[in-house]
């Protein structure tokens, strides 16, 4: 699920989707998308379902909408993957 936030207008009903890449890397595993979103240099973070589907984030966008997650959700830390 995608939760409801200003970052994610547009994407909101995505649910029940395999992630199969970020940034053209094949993913392995949940620790592995921390990984290489947190390495990344690229200015846009993107994600590929398996059915096709594809969400495109501005990482520094990701970064600051950390305060929309705790107020909305309580959620203090954005390593909850």
């Amino acid at each position: 699920r995608v939760l409801p936030l200003t970052i994610n207008n547009g994407y909101e009903y995505s649910r029940n989707e395999v992630l199969v890449k970020v940034n053209d890397i094949e993913i392995q595993n949940l620790e592995h998308v921390k990984e290489v979103i947190n390495n990344s240099e690229e200015e846009y973070i993107v994600f590929l379902f398996s059915g096709g589907g594809r969400i495109v984030l501005e990482k520094e966008k990701i970064l600051q909408s950390s305060s929309e997650l705790f107020e909305n959700y309580k959620v203090e830390i954005l390593d909850n993957l």
